[in-house]
């Protein structure tokens, strides 16, 4: 039997089913006795830490996008506020703690799920975990998910705290009845490099365990109880996967040069200072994105100048003498932070958020630049400031810039005279003044996530409108290529850090429009430095001219598979 769905994470896998079931979280009794109550909070605070303990076990296995995910609900079980509002349910209302548990956070699941925000809507999903876990923890933890044999699982939905009772050593792909590319399931698939198929209808009533299966989610197509044939024609899939993987980790460690010996700088994007991460970019040319809100999110107050200064210090010590690129607090839009609500927004991606956020409230503003022109010392510091839409921007944040210099400067405090300042371009109206930016700033840097969904009107987390986000529309690449001749007829470095810069198909176009600096997700480093070996640089320019001509996404993408084709990687 044949089932269609949507490939989240690439890739193939053929293998025996393992439904996966969570462990049962029903409340079996309701009311309780006005005396009972001291002792059901006692009982719910005795869960709260148990769960608590048990998501600082998941976050010591997890790592990557998983463990990002697993630590922002580990941040809210510890949440006070939350809490405080179970322990209220429990005494106002006579109920078992494991009633109020999903009481409470019904009701905060709820205004999340009424948010216009597609991204908001999606946290949702965080705190049905959290009430999980929750709820979890009042009895015994079952044995953690064991196999003695790889295995393709099959679930409704894995949360991150399912994922953290699975050994990924053994699991060879992933089928689930409901998801889609920014779902939990999705993110850590992509993390682990595991082939994922999702929104397979009626999945553990179709499956069986045990069954077998080939899971191609380059087609986005499960097939269960395959022929001879289907097997056979799928069965060596995998082992050359595991090949081009492996020529991908020998291209790491290369310089990373097109067929003719042209260089091109390779870096990596990472979210945080902690030492495995700064690990998988050891072969980076450089940190191409810091995102630095990671350093707020896990936390339950805005850090201290102090505590930014560390973290990025730790960064550029690790990574000197080659460049950070720090990109200042981008909230607002998709990303929050608890202990700073902001005001509701019909429109957030649109409103106040990243460098508006910052000119509104500049003291959060300077003491991040306090802090990381202070840690400026310890390596090779350049400070990108995100959602830049102006000229008049660029300078209120290179002013903001200088005079918090000059002030450290007045204090005997030392800054490293060779820090540079760019700007992130995601918003066309930037990318259209780029011959005027471009004498403004020392560098710039593409992001094209949200300059692709600013300029064809889409937003990239909306299902209902994912047919009009298009990465490879040509009025992005026209408008790529209008930039990148601004920066290199100036002689100033211009960069690309969205996820197109780890697009195997897109990057040997973008080169051929002149940018000359591609960073991202450090899993993707080996395998394009391959495809860009492939290629010469006229062969590369030749490319570019052709995109730019296309009349359609469709006509883009065509070109692009075509030339890969046509240019075998070593």
């Amino acid at each position: 039997m044949k089932c269609k769905g949507i490939g989240t994470s690439p890739g193939v896998a053929l293998g025996r089913l393992r439904l996966y079931h969570p462990q049962e979280t029903a409340v079996s009794r309701g009311q309780i006795a006005p005396e009972e109550t001291e002792g059901e909070i006692a009982s719910f605070l005795a869960a709260r830490s148990e769960a608590i303990t048990r998501a600082d076990w998941a976050l010591e296995r997890l790592e990557g996008a998983s463990r990002d995910i697993m630590l922002a609900q580990r941040d809210m079980l510890s949440d006070e506020a939350i809490r405080d509002a179970v322990t209220e349910q429990i005494r106002s209302e006579l109920i078992c703690g494991p009633l109020a548990v999903q009481t409470t956070l019904e009701k905060y699941r709820s205004r999340l799920l009424r948010s216009k925000n597609e991204r908001m809507r999606e946290r949702a999903a965080d705190l049905e975990d959290v009430c999980r876990q929750l709820l979890r923890a009042y009895v015994p933890e079952d044995d953690r998910v064991s196999e003695e044999e790889p295995v393709v699982i099959a679930a409704i939905d894995l949360l991150p705290s399912d994922t953290a009772r699975l050994d990924f050593s053994l699991v060879k792909g992933i089928i689930t009845e409901v998801g889609g590319m920014t779902s939990h399931s999705s993110i850590i698939a992509r993390s682990h490099g595991i082939p994922e198929v999702t929104g397979i209808s009626d999945l553990l009533r179709v499956a069986r365990d045990g069954q077998a299966v080939i899971l191609d989610a380059d087609q986005g197509l499960v097939i269960f109880d395959p022929g001879k044939e289907e097997w056979n024609a799928y069965k060596d899939i995998p082992a050359q996967q595991k090949e081009e993987k492996r020529r991908d980790e020998e291209f790491l460690a290369r310089p990373c040069l097109t067929a003719n010996g042209e260089p091109i700088a390779v870096g990596a994007n990472i979210g945080s200072d902690r030492p495995e991460e700064l690990a998988r970019c050891e072969s980076a040319d450089m940190i191409g994105l810091f995102r630095s809100e990671f350093l707020y999110m896990e936390k339950s107050a805005f850090p201290t100048e102090e505590e930014q200064f560390q973290a990025y210090r730790r960064v550029l010590e690790a990574f000197a003498p080659r460049p950070v690129t720090l990109r200042t607090l981008d909230i607002g839009g998709d990303k929050s932070l608890p202990y700073f609500p902001l005001p509701k927004e019909d429109n957030p991606f649109l409103g106040v958020r990243a460098l508006r956020l910052g000119l509104q409230h500049p003291e959060i503003f300077r003491t991040q630049l306090r802090a990381a022109l202070r840690a400026s010392v310890y390596g090779v510091l350049w400070i990108m400031i995100p959602m830049v839409g102006s000229l008049e921007d660029v300078r209120s944040a290179r002013a903001a810039v200088e005079e918090t210099r000059a002030q450290l400067e007045r204090e005997g405090i030392p800054v490293s005279p060779n820090v540079q300042f760019g700007v992130m371009i995601e918003i066309p109206s930037l990318a259209m003044m780029a011959d005027r930016v471009v004498e403004e700033v020392d560098f710039a840097s593409l992001g094209t996530n949200d300059l692709c969904q600013y300029l064809l009107a889409a937003d990239r987390m909306n299902p209902a409108v994912q047919s009009y986000y298009q990465k490879y529309h040509p009025a992005l690449f026209r408008l790529i290529e209008q930039t990148a001749r601004c920066f290199l007829e100036r002689g100033k470095p211009l960069s690309l850090c969205g996820e197109l810069g780890g697009d195997e198909a897109a990057v040997a176009a973008l080169v051929g429009l002149g940018v000359k600096k591609l960073s991202m997700n450090p899993s993707a480093m080996g395998r394009v430095k391959r495809r860009l070996a492939a290629m010469a640089s006229s062969e590369m320019a030749q490319l570019a001219r052709a995109v730019c001509n296309c009349s359609t996404a469709g006509e883009v993408e065509t070109l692009l598979r075509a030339e890969m084709e046509a240019h075998p990687m070593p």
